[in-house]
């Protein structure tokens, strides 16, 4: 009995581990991304319509990011890549979003993640709009997370990236003089940097 004690109590012990090595080397995660957005010093918007409106307005000086779920994530998904593209993207399950926007007097930088139903639902949606979005874009696949980035452009760098882990699809894209932003995110998500491709 004691030997199928230890037995069970070594196999807890190594499902364990596996568990937590698994989730400390996941990139994409919504709580990740909160967590730069403070990092970051970004405002936290108190509704969705508050950064919808920066989205669509594009000001300059603003530092902001907003994180919910349910309704709010999808109608984000839907307000950004499906309604305002009719025909362009599918319908597809959001269950989270945390968006960034930054812009300051050199251009605008967002960056989006959406957590969807589940990773075939995710990789559908990274594979549609990588496609529709980045044309000729450097694609590939890297511990666990596949990419397609590109940036084009001299004093103003276009600079676009979709990256897929999991459930989660991350989407970058800035118009920009200086790629500092994007590259902060970047790093600090352990992810290819579209700047430079």
């Amino acid at each position: 009995m004691r030997m199928l004690k230890k037995a069970v109590s070594t196999i807890v012990i190594l499902v364990m581990a596996v568990n937590l090595a698994g989730c400390s080397t996941q990139r994409l995660s919504q709580k990740k991304m909160r967590k730069l957005a403070r990092e970051l010093d970004l405002d936290r918007c108190e509704t969705m319509y508050e950064f919808l409106e920066y989205f669509s307005k594009l000001p300059d000086n603003t530092a902001a990011y907003f994180s919910t779920s349910g309704d709010s994530a999808q109608y984000i998904y839907d307000s950004v890549f499906y309604q305002f593209n009719i025909n362009s993207y599918s319908e597809h399950n959001v269950g989270e979003a945390t968006s960034f926007f930054y812009s300051d007097e050199s251009g605008w930088n967002v960056v989006i993640l959406f957590s969807f139903g589940d990773s075939e639902d995710a990789k559908s949606f990274f594979e549609e709009a990588s496609d529709l979005r980045i044309q000729d874009g450097q694609s590939g696949q890297e511990n666990g997370y596949s990419y397609v980035v590109k940036s084009y452009g001299e004093e103003k760098y276009s600079l676009n990236g979709f990256y897929v882990e999991g459930n989660n699809v991350m989407f970058i894209k800035a118009f920009s003089g200086d790629t500092g932003f994007v590259e902060e995110v970047c790093g600090k998500t352990g992810v290819k940097s579209p700047a430079g491709y």
